[in-house]
């Protein structure tokens, strides 16, 4: 007998700054001012005023931002389609790429290892995309007392942590956002990202990269992967309890 099934969203969104189209990005049609406001500030620097205004066109699959002006940012003639928004793109050695992440405060959190694993099991319950399709991204922002701030989600996980900063960014808390978390594996675009913010722990229940444990360790950035109720692998210093 036939069932309705969902499929994840996905669409073409691209951002025009300057009157130039500066980039693409493959993203699900949701959130975008988040997701514009948070790409602009861990691939670009830019923090925009939570009042700024954006013109938004939807056709079909097919969504232009226009950002308005900003002077610091150079748009290029072709305009890039991300699809890891790494910003490793720009970054022709290893080693600048480890040089384009800063140092991070060592900040620790309030919580235990269950604690965490029992807020994953809260954030996957309020993760509506990823249990009606399967093939959705998410993730959440904890301030240092092991509080879940914001929990987004995305076609992408890389614009999911996009999304939860700009949700940040737009109502002034991301000063206290402490630690990522993250239901997918751990990449270097990742780590870029938190450590961009000043976010000092990232969790995953997924695996951790190479790059990305060699950010961490340079950027005094703590990553817990392969989470679980009373076990998992750390990378850095430990800032959670045990």
């Amino acid at each position: 007998m036939p069932v309705q099934e969902y499929i994840a969203d996905e669409s073409l969104i691209t951002i025009v700054v300057n009157d130039a189209e500066l980039t693409q990005l493959l993203a699900s049609n949701d959130s975008l001012s988040d997701l514009v406001i948070g790409h602009l500030a861990t691939e670009y620097g830019v923090r925009l005023e939570s009042n700024s205004a954006f013109v938004v066109e939807h056709e079909s699959k097919h969504v232009t931002i226009d950002v308005g002006n900003i002077a610091s940012i150079q748009t290029k003639d072709i305009p890039r389609l991300v699809t890891t928004s790494c910003g490793g793109c720009n970054s022709p050695t290893v080693e600048g790429l480890m040089s384009s992440i800063p140092i991070v405060d060592d900040e620790k959190l309030d919580i235990t290892i269950e604690d965490i694993h029992a807020i994953y099991q809260s954030h996957f319950e309020k993760s509506d995309g990823f249990s009606k399709t399967g093939g959705m991204h998410s993730a959440s922002l904890l301030d240092k007392n092991g509080q879940l701030m914001v929990m987004k989600e995305d076609i992408g996980r890389h614009n999911a942590v996009d999304k939860v900063v700009g949700y940040a960014l737009l109502q002034e808390q991301i000063d206290q956002a402490v630690a990522l978390l993250v239901s997918g594996r751990i990449g270097w675009d990742i780590v870029a990202k938190a450590g961009r913010m000043g976010i000092g722990t990232i969790v995953g229940l997924g695996a951790c990269s190479t790059l990305a444990a060699d950010a961490a360790r340079s950027s005094n950035i703590s990553i817990i992967s392969f989470l679980k109720n009373e076990s998992a692998v750390v990378i850095g210093s430990l800032k959670i309890q045990m």
